[in-house]
This record gives C-alpha cells, sequence and structure tokens, in this order.
C-alpha cells in the first residue's frame, strides 16, 4: 500500500474510507434463536435416529414431514442453513451459517446440559461420515427434505471417506436433490497450500457443488444457473472480510479442473458480482499488498500469481465502475502506477475519480497559490481551470476535514475581488458549494466532527461556520447534540452554530431550552448572546421567559424582546413594571421612556410611583425606578394625565411632596417625601419640560434645599431660560 500521510487533508476518511480491511464481525448473539436451536435438535434426532420409530413408520414420516414445516418457519427469507465442523477458537465445534451475520456457535444457543449431550453425539455423526458439512437451502421441497433425512440417517459406508461420499453424492443425483449440499473430507481442495479453514471450506463446497451440477439430468438449465447463483451467494458470504475474499478469489484456478460449467475466468467473475460492494476496494488492497510483496521474485508460481492479481483486480474495478460506486481515488493511482491498468483502460467513471484525485493532489502541492487565486479569480483562459479545481477541492476537503481550508475557499471566493468577466461563474461555485453544505452526508460528517471533544478551536470554529451555512439542513443535528452532550465546549458549539443559522434554528431550540437546560447562568449567557439578532420573528421565542424564576434570566430576555420589537413590545414592558425585581422594574420605565409610552397602564404607574398618596415606606417606589420614571415623562411633556395634570405639574407636586413628620421632631418641618437622589433627578426633568413660571419655582426651591438638590435645581432654571422658544 502507499505510505500513510498523517496531515489532517490527506489521513483516512472515517466515514468514507475503503482502504483498510473490515474486521472480521463477531458471532451473532443468541437472542432471539429458540426456534433455531430446537429445529436444530430435531434434525439432530432424526439423523441419529433416536426418534424411537422405523423410517418407514407413518408416526416416523409424519414427524418428517413436520421437521420440514418447522424448517420452512425457522427459514423465513434466508437462502439457507449450513451446518459444519469448524474451528472455534481452538476447539472443534458445530457451526450454523446463514441464521445471521457471520456464524453460530451451536453451544451458544442450547442449554448446557443439552449442549453436553448432544454435541459430542453430533461431532461424531460427522466424523463416522467423514462429512465436514451439510447445507439446506431455500426452495427445497418436502421431498427432497425427506430424501436427505432418509441418506443420512443410513449408517455410513465403511472404509475410507470416498466411499460415503460416493454413496450420498449418488443418492442426490438420482433423487433429484437439488437443494441440499454436503461437503465430505475427501473433496477438500487446496490443502497443500494452506489456506485459511473458511476459505479451504469455500474452495471446496464450490468445487464440489459447482461440480455435481451438470449431472443432475432431470433440471432445467434455468435452474441450473439459480442454484448456481445461489451456491456461490451461499458459500461466500460467511467470509465477511477482504483478506478472506481476496485468497478466495486468487485460488479460484484450484476449481478449474473441478468445474465443468465454468472456465476459471468465469467461476472468478461470478464469485466477483457476488461479493458485497463494501468489500471491493478493501480486497484490491489487499491484492495490491500481495503483488507488492512478490516484487523481485522472478518463479514461475509467483509470475502466475501476479497475472491472476492483475486479472481479478480489473475484475473488481469492472464491476465498480459499472455500479458507479464513489471509489477512493488512492486505489485507482496505485493500480495505474503499479500497471494493473493503464488510465485509458479504467471504465469510464473511474477515469473521472482518477482526475480528480490527481487534480485534489495538485491542490494540496499549490494551495496557498490556488487560494489566492480563487481571492482574484480570472476570466478568461485560467477561469474555466480554475473553477474545475475548485469543484474537485471542495467536495473532497470536506470529505477529507480540511474544514478550515473550506472556510478559507469559500472567504476567497467571497472577497469581491475576482474580475468582473468571472461574476458568473464565481457566484454558481458560491451557490453550488451552499448547496453541498446542506447535503445529508456532509452535514452528518460536520456534526460529527462538532461532536469530537478533542477538535482544536480553530478547526471547531470552522466547523461552525460551515454549518451555519447548512442553515435548516443541519438544525435537528445541532439541537441532538446540545441535549445531548454534557460537554460545555460543544454545547457552545452547538449554540454558536444555530445562533448563526438565526430564528429557523434559534425558535425551535428556544422552545426545548428550558427542558433540556437546568442552568439558569447558561439560560442566561444564551439570551445575552442573542443581541446580534433582527428578526422581530424571533421575539415570541424569548418571551416565556420572562416568567422564569431567575431575575437575571428574566432581565436578559426583557431586554431582547425590547431590542426585536422596539415599541411593539410594550405589553411585555408593562408587564414588567410589577416584577419584584427592581433592576427590571427599572429597565422597563427606561426602555418605555425611550418609546414616549403613553399607555394609561404606564401613566399610572408613574403618577403612583411619584405620588404614592397614602403608601408606607415600606410601598414606595425603589429610587432607582424612581430616577428612571422623571427620566422618562421628559418623553411624554405634551400628555395629559388621569387627573389632568401634566408631566410638568407631576414633577413639581412631587418635588414638594412632603413626607411624615417622626416622633422625635414634632417641632420640626416635615421632610421632604422623595431622597435627595430622586429630587435631583425632578429637577433634571424639570429642566427639560419646564416653563418659565417651574423656572422662578425652580430659583425660589434652590434657596432651601440642600446643596446637591439647589445645584441641580439652579442648572435646571438656567436651562429653561435659555430655551429659544421658551415663555
Amino acid at each position: 500500500m502507499p505510505s500513510e500521510d498523517t496531515s489532517p487533508l490527506s489521513s483516512p476518511d472515517p466515514v468514507t474510507e475503503t482502504r483498510a480491511p473490515a474486521p472480521a464481525p463477531a458471532p451473532a448473539p443468541a437472542q432471539g434463536t429458540g426456534a433455531l436451536a430446537e429445529f436444530t435438535l430435531d434434525l439432530a434426532k432424526a439423523m441419529l435416529r433416536t426418534g424411537g420409530y422405523a423410517p418407514e413408520h407413518p408416526q416416523s414420516q409424519e414427524a418428517r414431514l413436520e421437521l420440514y414445516e418447522e424448517f420452512i418457519r425457522v427459514l423465513e427469507d434466508r437462502s439457507g442453513l449450513t451446518y459444519l465442523v469448524g474451528n472455534e477458537g481452538e476447539r472443534r465445534s458445530v457451526l450454523i451459517d446463514g441464521y445471521g451475520t457471520g456464524h453460530l456457535v451451536l453451544e451458544s444457543i442450547l442449554i448446557d446440559k443439552i449442549a453436553e449431550m448432544f454435541i459430542p453425539e453430533l461431532l461424531e455423526f460427522f466424523d463416522r461420515r467423514h462429512l465436514l458439512s451439510f447445507s439446506l437451502r431455500a426452495g427445497i421441497t418436502a421431498e427432497e427434505f425427506d430424501a436427505f433425512l432418509g441418506l443420512m440417517s443410513e449408517p455410513p459406508t465403511t472404509g475410507q471417506g470416498d466411499g460415503e461420499r460416493d454413496r450420498v453424492s449418488q443418492a442426490l443425483l438420482d433423487k433429484n436433490i437439488l437443494h441440499v449440499s454436503t461437503l465430505f473430507d475427501a473433496d477438500v481442495l487446496g490443502r497443500e497450500r494452506q489456506l485459511p479453514w473458511r476459505v479451504e471450506r469455500a474452495l471446496s463446497r464450490l468445487g464440489r457443488d459447482l461440480g455435481l451440477l451438470p449431472q443432475y439430468k432431470h433440471t432445467s438449465a434455468e435452474q441450473i444457473q439459480k442454484t448456481k447463483i445461489q451456491i456461490i451467494d451461499e458459500v461466500i458470504r460467511p467470509l465477511q472480510t477482504p483478506q478472506l475474499f481476496a485468497d478466495l478469489l486468487l485460488n479460484c484456478d484450484l476449481l478449474a479442473k473441478n468445474v465443468a460449467v465454468l472456465e476459471e475466468a468465469q467461476i472468478e467473475h461470478e464469485i466477483i458480482a457476488q461479493v458485497p460492494l463494501e468489500f471491493l476496494v478493501s480486497t484490491i488492497w489487499q491484492m495490491i499488498d500481495g503483488l507488492q510483496q512478490l516484487g523481485e521474485t522472478k518463479a514461475s508460481e509467483s509470475q502466475e500469481l501476479v497475472s491472476r492479481s492483475r486479472f481479478i483486480i480489473r475484475g473488481i474495478l469492472d464491476k465498480l465502475g459499472l455500479a458507479q460506486v464513489a471509489v477512493d481515488g488512492e486505489v485507482l493511482e496505485t493500480v495505474v502506477r503499479m500497471e494493473v491498468l493503464s488510465r485509458e483502460e479504467l471504465p469510464e467513471s473511474l477515469q473521472a475519480i482518477l482526475e480528480r484525485r490527481l487534480v485534489f493532489q495538485d491542490f494540496l502541492t499549490n494551495r496557498h497559490d490556488y487560494l489566492r487565486g480563487f481571492g482574484q479569480f480570472p476570466a478568461g483562459r485560467f477561469e474555466m481551470r480554475l473553477a474545475g479545481v475548485a469543484r474537485v477541492a471542495f467536495p473532497e476537503l470536506l470529505r477529507r476535514g480540511g474544514y478550515r481550508e473550506v472556510v478559507a475557499m469559500l472567504d476567497a471566493l467571497g472577497s469581491g475581488r475576482h474580475e468582473s468577466g468571472a461574476a458568473d461563474t464565481v457566484h454558481e461555485l458560491v451557490e453550488s458549494f451552499h448547496r453541498l453544505l446542506t447535503a445529508e452526508e456532509n452535514v452528518r460528517r460536520l456534526l460529527g466532527a462538532l461532536n469530537d471533544e478533542k477538535l482544536e478551536k480553530p478547526v471547531r470554529d470552522a466547523v461552525v461556520m460551515l454549518l451555519s451555512l447548512g442553515g435548516a439542513a443541519a438544525v435537528a443535528g445541532l439541537q441532538e447534540i446540545y441535549a445531548a452532550t454534557a460537554s460545555l465546549p460543544i454545547r457552545a458549539s452547538a449554540f454558536d452554530a444555530m445562533r448563526l443559522i438565526g430564528p429557523p434554528a434559534l425558535e425551535p431550540f428556544l422552545a426545548d431550552l428550558a427542558t433540556v437546560e437546568p442552568e439558569w447562568t447558561a439560560i442566561h449567557h444564551i439570551l445575552a448572546a442573542l443581541e446580534d439578532q433582527t428578526d422581530p420573528a424571533l421575539a415570541d421565542s424569548i418571551k416565556p421567559f420572562l416568567l422564569h424564576e431567575n431575575d437575571d434570566v428574566r432581565q436578559a430576555a426583557l431586554t431582547r424582546v425590547f431590542e426585536l420589537l422596539g415599541s411593539a413590545s410594550e405589553d411585555s414592558l408593562i408587564a414588567a413594571l410589577a416584577d419584584p425585581d427592581l433592576a427590571i422594574r427599572r429597565t422597563a420605565v427606561m426602555y418605555l421612556g425611550s418609546v414616549h409610552s403613553r399607555n394609561f397602564k404606564v401613566l399610572a404607574f408613574y403618577t403612583a410611583a411619584l405620588r404614592p398618596e397614602g403608601t408606607g415606606d415600606a410601598e414606595r417606589e425603589h429610587d432607582d425606578v424612581l430616577v428612571e420614571v422623571c427620566r422618562s415623562l421628559t418623553g411624554v411633556a405634551d400628555t395629559s394625565f388621569d387627573d389632568g395634570s401634566s408631566a410638568e405639574q407631576m414633577l413639581l407636586h412631587a418635588l414638594h411632596q412632603k413626607g411624615k413628620k417622626r416622633i422625635s421632631g414634632l417641632f420640626q418641618k416635615r421632610p421632604a417625601h422623595h431622597s435627595e437622589r430622586v429630587r435631583v433627578a425632578i429637577c433634571e426633568a424639570l429642566g427639560t419640560v419646564g416653563t418659565a413660571d417651574t423656572a422662578d419655582v425652580l430659583r425660589e426651591t434652590a434657596s432651601s434645599e440642600t446643596e446637591s438638590v439647589a445645584e441641580a435645581a439652579r442648572v435646571a432654571a438656567e436651562q429653561i431660560e435659555t430655551k429659544p422658544f421658551g415663555n
């Protein structure tokens, strides 16, 4: 194989990389195999003749029919079941192929005591007959099944295994039993090659079963062809690793002399046709490894293996080309470099893949020059070439995780420095790249990267940006990641992406936020971070947080609602005037003042705050709120309150309003109702809304007030007197 490159852009992609051999699947779990276990025991009893009746007895015949029906129920839509003696670890055991992915060990589906009793008897049954496996295929008739049971329940031929093999083979032919396969020790091919036992069995099964097919004289050509495909599929399915497939294909020459219905090339072609697509590229890599190991060897056997490897690789590539599979370009480059095939001999679809790989390699080598070119996109002769490189590089960078380079490409294309003649090309490229970012596969890949705690911050920032460009396609995944992870960096990144997407992501996110986010600090942070949002539609998703139990959350929610809605947030602001938190009340008054609200509820609040007739000290509004009320009154100077007074009159009344006498000061003047700070704010407000008469009052007030209030009163009076149209 080519040497590994550990750079971020060329490291294998975890989603689509097919080079590494797939691991062999673990044996299927024993759950859900009760019916199979019961059938297997009944089958073993029938073959071991432990049922108590002679084969010709009516009760025995009825039992075999019931066993056939039981088999059909167990088989369901599977292509067949194979019982074989094989090695499980270091011990021999009875295995079952075809019921699920991989093989089942018989012990795993039987109760221990039953396994201890039956499995030794089954192994002895196989050994006495020199039998390695038998298969019952889909399509078997009741007559075939019954004949097979009768055949296997007879005593084996004494002597060498050839005799028993010949007896069973002839009986299968004589009775036209097409849907049963047996493999005996005498059938084994390639012992001298020391192949993995799975490959040895597969080759031997193919040799025996395909070799017998022409001898079924009473079977149609159509049925022979159907059975041939069924046999190949049944035999190769348990292999499940590229190494085993490669070994099988490379040793198909063993079959040529045993199979009259197929030439060696035909056998390889038929097997390749049945190998799952997901294993084909990895199988090529296995063969390339073998070719590299043969290297300088000149022996005729090695040269024959080289020739066979090349032929098989060509066959696999033909299948991949016809199937229009997205093949890893690295394997194609290696195949051409090793002269297995020339570039022109590749299927057209694979030629295009190889060409894209070479273009991408050129981009990696000269990426800085290309990025500069994308930013200054030229028109004319180089326009189409540069656009072609961009169309190759962008999706490949996404596939390989080169997210920072992807963002750099988009930034360069969006810089606006391109030549005017290339504007349409640049626009088309940007639009097509944005569409790529919404593709399900790319969204899934980006979400996977975002969910990686080890992702470095610059890369994470790039992923966030790309997910935001994915828009609505990324919303559900981002919400799932936020809800499922406890990682603060991942949560922050998921939220940042949703914030950049805007209302399509934020509205459903905020609707569930109180459920998925128990920490008020996090909710407060999120609401505060929405300061860059401008779509008024988002306000409805934020309003529920106006009722949150935490003061800071309510405050942040109120600010966001006002910023999004402006004067249209009046109802929410009025409701906030009754909030128990003084900071929220103050903020509500400030916002209401900024929009010059004349709502009767607002005016009533101002009146009650500044002229709280009959209220005790505990019920008086806080000075922070009162100061803001004074400022807000400057915006409604021309408004008449319920009692007919104006803002000016209300402020004057508040300035001179007296508080209650204290017991200790019966002979002293009654103190001012409002604090010194509030009286200063009243004077400042009067400076804005006051008339000439008010200026006189303010000067008079200054003579009897504290220093700070007196100063504020004098400044306010001067402000009134200098108004251009004052009275």
